[in-house]
């Protein structure tokens, strides 16, 4: 997964991205939820719990 910083907004939508949305916790396993762009400028969600 690349984290680009891109030049301009145009190029920002479409980058490969993910920033931190959220972070759960219960029971003693936390998850974080990660909002992610791809190249395509289609949004979908990750979630990686530990």
């Amino acid at each position: 997964m690349a984290f680009v910083v891109p030049a301009g907004e145009a190029q920002a939508a479409c980058t490969e991205r993910c920033i931190l949305q959220t972070t759960t916790c219960s029971g003693g396993i936390c998850c974080a939820v990660y909002k992610c762009w791809r190249s395509d400028c289609s949004v979908y969600i990750r979630k990686q719990c530990a």
